[in-house]
């Protein structure tokens, strides 16, 4: 007679394997992969404002998880003579991106140098680096920056 692994003495393992794959496929069990978009990344330059070279400024964006979707919250900012310490440390520059379906992340940009917000576009483009699309809401006016990963 041979034994089945979910019969006869070994029983108690039915019970063990349904639970198991229970907590597998509702995400419980173990961590989900992270989204590729999250990590730590170098805007690039923004003058702000001013247009002035002397005004130049970059800052790092982490982007985690907020809820169902994705945000970025500045953690460093340099400038002109090296890393400052900006009032805007920990504020949130992108807010709730999602998948758009068409391989890239939708949300809204806040821009610290003016205040504004803008909608925009995130994609991770093959070289690694991100590629992030603000517009002028309402009108075909957009920038581009390309974002590097420091994480």
């Amino acid at each position: 007679m041979r034994a089945h692994i979910f019969g006869g003495r070994f029983g108690p393992l039915r019970s063990v394997f349904w639970g198991l794959l229970a907590l597998s496929l509702t995400g419980i069990a173990g961590p989900v992969a992270a989204d590729p978009l999250e990590g730590t990344w170098k805007t690039g330059m923004d003058t702000g404002t001013s247009g002035l070279a002397s005004s130049k400024a970059y800052v790092h964006v982490h982007i985690a998880p907020c809820g169902a979707a994705l945000c970025g919250k500045m953690t460093r900012a340099f400038g002109f003579n090296g890393e400052y310490t900006s009032p805007n440390i920990g504020k949130t520059m992108l807010v709730d991106f999602v998948p758009d379906g068409k391989g890239a992340y939708a949300g809204t940009l806040w821009r610290p140098s003016n205040g504004k917000t803008y909608p925009a576009t995130v994609r991770l483009k093959k070289n690694g680096k991100l590629q992030l699309k603000a517009c002028i809401e309402g009108t075909p006016l957009c920038q581009k920056q390309t974002w590097k990963r420091v994480d």
